[in-house]
């Protein structure tokens, strides 16, 4: 049967494969923060390695949400910031399972392609701040400030 056929009386059956069609996608990932790049990982499947006694565990499930909490800075300073209090995950037996970040001594993403995807962003991001190319006799250095010193190479 022809299934560009679309005047055909008959229903015609289509084949789709929805999951090679999202690993083809390429994943934007945050990382202005530890809170801006566990947002951009909501809906990921996440492997966590929780701190505990006698010996730590690990867990498995769809990061579901980033809780924050405010935190004074010190007694004398009166200034606040935003901490990340907790992240839950959608477990597949156990429903939603809310963690304390504190707990949390690895972070990995089980699909493959995800987590390479993010070593391929952060090494984006460093090539980045590498020193810019040549330009006639004269290199520069650029510093993470922008600061650039040209220098002649003999």
């Amino acid at each position: 049967m022809d299934s560009l056929n679309i005047d055909s009386a008959n229903p015609i059956a289509i084949e789709f494969d929805i999951a090679s069609r999202l690993k083809s996608t390429v994943y934007t990932f945050s990382n202005t923060s530890e809170t801006e790049f566990l947002r951009s990982c909501v809906g990921l499947e996440v492997e966590l390695t929780l701190s505990g006694t006698p010996e730590p565990t690990t867990t498995t499930g769809i990061l579901n949400f980033i809780g924050e909490s405010t935190v004074t800075v010190s007694d004398t300073n009166p200034n606040t910031r935003v901490e990340i209090s907790h992240v839950s995950i959608l477990h597949r037996d156990n429903g939603i399972i809310k963690i304390p970040w504190s707990r949390v001594d690895r972070f990995k993403f089980t699909d493959e392609l995800i987590q390479s995807q993010y070593y391929t962003f952060l090494e984006q991001k460093s090539y980045a701040k590498l020193p810019v190319e040549l330009r006639n006799d004269l290199e520069e250095i650029v510093f993470l400030n922008t600061t650039r010193i040209p220098f002649r190479i003999s």
